[in-house]
């Protein structure tokens, strides 16, 4: 029983270990948080990631994967897009729909977003996902969550003033 128990902890600091190592993270970063206004990161979202090409504003709607205290990141998967007025309704314009990497600053005292990094398309596309998020995080985007960016489409376009033609 106590080689079980010895075996059972030298396992788990192995792993824990590992872990760190591969990802850069460690279990007590993933519980804690970087603290980011949800109107700053709005802003920046609609602002600084994607420019309108049809003369319409971008809308946002966004879900955050999760955090690094050690990076001073924030992951998000977001879902920006270009509305412009066609007579009584809403056209859609330019899109996107993609994880980000955002970087925080906290030298002044107040998180602010100072840049962000998107994975780039193609085959450079897993690797990134890779290189730029966590193990954990990396992992559930491989595949695309169609369902997420639907249900933010969906949340988005709940909100909006007018309402949205369903034709492209």
């Amino acid at each position: 029983m106590k080689k079980l128990i010895i075996t059972t902890f030298c396992t788990w600091i192995l792993s824990a270990l590992l872990y760190a190592a591969l990802t850069d993270e460690s279990f007590v970063t993933l519980t804690q948080s970087v603290d980011v206004n949800q109107n700053v990161l709005e802003r920046y979202l609609t602002t600084q990631v994607m420019s309108p090409n049809f003369g319409g504003d971008v809308y946002a709607s966004y879900q955050i994967l999760g955090t690094s205290t050690t990076r001073q990141e924030v992951y998000v998967w977001e879902l920006l897009q270009e509305y412009y007025p066609n007579h009584q309704q809403l056209e859609r314009g330019t899109g996107i729909s993609a994880p980000i990497v955002l970087h925080i600053d906290h030298s002044s005292g107040v998180s602010r977003i100072v840049n962000h990094t998107l994975p780039r398309d193609g085959s450079y596309y897993p690797g990134d996902l890779h290189t730029l998020f966590p193990l954990h995080i990396s992992i559930g985007l491989m595949s695309h969550p169609t369902g997420l960016t639907n249900r933010l489409q969906r949340q988005l376009e709940s909100e909006l003033p007018l309402p949205v033609s369903n034709t492209y």
